[in-house]
């Protein structure tokens, strides 16, 4: 999204627009904190509108997380579309280019990866819209896994257990990467080669594994 300017940020009657210079608000703060330190009122002071207006939106903190999470899944799916039309056809390629889109996306957005992957406590089940865009997202990990069973990379069986080992690994790599625990490489080059690694294994293991 583009910034917006003190103007646009103090003219609450466009519904849409003040939404996202909500979403973005949190954002802000979300740099300086964790999900459970935000509220509404300090979102509402980052964003430059009054308190009202941001109930007039968001019913309490936790809608305004969940749709900060949308936002998130939303881009996060542009980066997963863009990283399968580079990869190309060949299974093993776009398998390694999910799990690499998963690491990159969370590195150069922690304050969404932090909503979207971390532990907010928010019932996505109260927030459908969520809940589909995060779906979308999970299904092309699982349409790919498919494809690697029909190509014979991956050894026939459950496919929703497989789907969730995959994201299990990558995304436990992804949170010890974001909090330090695995110190990132020299270079974005260099993580990446350092998660394809992991990404290898998962891939062989998939591979021997019927079920």
């Amino acid at each position: 999204m583009k910034p917006y300017s003190a103007e646009t940020k103090a003219a609450e009657t466009p519904s849409a627009s003040l939404r996202e210079t909500l979403i973005e608000g949190g954002l802000r703060l979300l740099a300086k904190g964790a999900p459970g330190d935000l509220s509404l009122r300090q979102v509402a002071a980052a964003a430059g509108v009054t308190h009202a207006a941001a109930y007039r939106h968001f019913e309490d903190k936790n809608e305004l997380l969940a749709a900060m999470a949308q936002e998130g899944f939303r881009r996060f799916y542009d980066y997963q579309m863009e990283a399968l039309e580079r990869s190309g056809p060949a299974v093993a390629a776009r398998f390694r280019s999910l799990g690499w889109t998963y690491v990159r996306f969370a590195l150069e957005n922690p304050g969404f990866a932090r909503i979207m992957f971390g532990g907010t406590g928010l019932d996505r089940r109260r927030y459908p819209g969520l809940m589909a865009v995060q779906a979308r997202s999970a299904r092309l990990l699982q349409q790919v896994i498919q494809e690697g069973q029909t190509a014979g990379l991956i050894a026939p069986g459950k496919l929703k257990q497989k789907t969730r080992a995959a994201w299990a690994i990558v995304h436990g790599m992804t949170m010890l990467l974001l909090d330090g625990q695995i110190p990132p490489g020299s270079s974005l080059a260099a993580t990446e080669r350092s998660v394809t690694a992991v990404i290898e294994h998962v891939v062989v293991g998939m591979a021997a594994t019927a079920s």
